[in-house]
């Protein structure tokens, strides 16, 4: 995600979109120095978000649509 390098996502098969941006939310803020094992953490001390939003692929799986406005307002969406 360019908008925060580092920051982790995942995609399953259903396309089920989940990841973390750091709190507060600024563009181009990166999970850099994020040490996976304290995320748990790092939640509770309000420092990175869980977010998750479902996105739709297509009946032949030959793209994705995902619509970050679930996640975030901001009206961002992307086809791939």
């Amino acid at each position: 995600d360019p908008n925060h390098p580092h920051c982790p996502r995942e995609i399953n098969d259903a396309g089920v979109i989940s990841g973390i941006d750091p709190v507060p939310f600024v563009k181009g803020a990166g999970c850099r120095g994020y040490p996976k094992k304290k995320e748990a953490e790092f939640i509770a001390a309000g420092k990175i978000k869980p977010w998750t939003i479902n996105a739709k692929i297509a009946k032949d799986d030959a793209s994705i649509f995902i619509d970050f406005d679930q996640k975030d307002g901001s009206g961002e969406s992307f086809t791939g």
